[in-house]
């Protein structure tokens, strides 16, 4: 009784949150973002039966589900990791009703199972699979494979947050999940321990149903280690004396008068916040994707341009979204403190700068990939320190509404609206295209230059530049503290 009214606050908090009360075209992208991915595993799972029949010609469709049973365990729980936020609860409200401990430490546990996100892959990719598998080779086979997939999005779906509560949701997380990956890869591609084919042959001649009983066993385990998790974590949100604040020392900043003070304030702001320590770590993600690209021949200007765009400058494109916007909850604190509205800006600007040298300095690894990856990573380095960073700060003073930093980032869009997307384009576009289109008029190494040339002329005449963005921030200041005030 105690487990469904909760289940019914929840789903109640759910539809009244600020996340629900987004924008019509926010909802409209994220369905159609969603319903594009839906149609391609639909298809993928459908036609999985027939792919399997022609690469695996000596294995039943059982033996090869049974065989890549481990690997997409492996890859639902890589990808619940780092998506799938913990259950919390608000425990000051429930301490006082007469709810017995049990039942909340249940509905903790289990809650995870009613979330339909959490069904998506299966749904749209597993359960066609089924159908099709039950068509092809009778009605015993689907029903198995149906079974084995609905027990191995259950383990995956208890498993993940039981892993990620041991784990922690800090930095070394992160760290300890990348690095089991890096290694796992390592492993594969150097040839030292080639593990994908011989868990593969092994997994394929046990019977699925031996499988299942080891996912069974799995459930049952993830519910008994979160019991006992609960037992010495009563509150989810119970800190212990081992978290104390290790920024408290931030001279090296702070010696710099007011503005070291504010980039000392933005730091810690950015170290505590969920949604953006994410956003750094998808940052580092994309980085790669050079590797993906650059090793493409007769690749088209304009496209190298854009994947160097990014590359370089990922982690200040990444905050350009929040510049401004991470000070909503206490902005009318700050306005009222004895901070010139030139300072607020600078210090902005600081920190965009820091945060685009270090992204140049983590890429320059691609240098070995050829002098073109030079040329074409020192432009975009000139064009967004001088140019790119200042159209960020114009358009932050425009960009309006309270977004909550406190939440996970993952499939989170509470305060986001039509407005990001389109802030963010000519921060990522113009760039790239001022480049194509003076190569048509010009040589490549001549655009360039003139491009490179445009972002240095920008940080020579930064104060200028800096000052028009203070008289845009002085005309915006009072808008957007309204507009910080409602948190709806």
């Amino acid at each position: 009784m105690y487990a469904k009214e909760l289940f019914k606050h929840e789903w109640l908090r759910t539809i009244r949150s600020s996340i629900s009360a987004q924008s019509l075209a926010t909802k409209i992208f994220w369905g159609f973002y969603l319903l594009i991915n839906g149609v391609a595993l639909f298809a993928l799972g459908l036609f999985s039966p027939l792919m399997f029949e022609e690469i695996f010609p000596t294995l039943s469709t059982l033996q090869v589900l049974s065989g890549l049973l481990p690997f997409l365990m492996l890859a639902g729980l890589v990808v619940r990791l780092f998506l799938q936020p913990l259950s919390r609860i608000e425990e000051d409200g429930y301490r006082q009703l007469p709810i017995p401990r049990r039942s909340i430490v249940q509905y903790l546990i289990l809650r995870p199972l009613a979330n339909p996100i959490n069904y998506y892959a299966f749904v749209f990719l597993l359960l066609p699979f089924c159908i099709m598998t039950g068509s092809r080779n009778g009605i015993v086979a689907g029903a198995t494979a149906l079974c084995t997939t609905l027990l191995l999005t259950i383990t995956n779906t208890l498993l993940a947050p039981y892993l990620k509560r041991i784990l922690g949701e800090g930095i070394r997380f992160y760290l300890v999940v990348l690095g089991f990956i890096g290694l796992l890869v390592a492993a594969e591609a150097s040839g030292i321990a080639p593990w994908i084919g011989r868990l593969f042959d092994f997994a394929s001649s046990l019977n699925i149903w031996i499988e299942c009983l080891l996912l069974v066993a799995i459930i049952a385990g993830s519910y008994v280690a979160s019991q006992a998790y609960f037992k010495h974590h009563y509150y989810p949100r119970e800190r212990s004396g081992k978290s104390r604040e290790r920024y408290e020392s931030l001279n090296f900043v702070r010696q710099y008068g007011m503005v070291g003070e504010m980039i000392a304030l933005h730091m810690k702001l950015l170290r505590r916040s969920k949604r953006i320590r994410n956003a750094f770590i998808f940052s580092f993600v994309l980085m790669f994707y050079g590797l993906l690209f650059y090793r493409q021949d007769s690749q088209p200007l304009f496209s190298l341009a854009l994947i160097a765009n990014l590359v370089v400058s990922t982690l200040m494109l990444m905050m350009s979204q929040w510049t401004i916007r991470w000070d909503c909850a206490f902005f009318d604190g700050l306005m009222a403190q004895a901070i010139t509205a030139r300072t607020y800006i600078r210090s902005h600007y600081i920190m965009l700068m820091a945060l685009n040298l270090i992204s140049f300095l983590l890429t320059t690894p691609y240098f070995l990939m050829g002098q073109e990856i030079i040329f074409v990573h020192l432009t975009f380095l000139l064009w967004n320190s001088g140019v790119g960073i200042f159209i960020i700060l114009l358009l932050a003073s425009f960009n309006k509404g309270y977004i909550d930093l406190l939440q996970g980032g993952a499939m989170n869009q509470q305060g986001t609206s039509f407005h990001n997307f389109l802030a963010a384009v000519p921060v990522i576009l113009l760039g790239p295209l001022f480049l194509a289109v003076l190569s048509i008029f010009t040589d490549r190494y001549t655009a360039e230059i003139i491009v490179g040339s445009t972002g240095l002329l920008g940080l020579l005449l930064h104060k200028p530049l800096i000052e028009l963005c203070t008289r845009v921030f002085i005309r915006q200041k009072y808008s957007l503290a309204e507009s910080f005030r409602e948190r709806k």
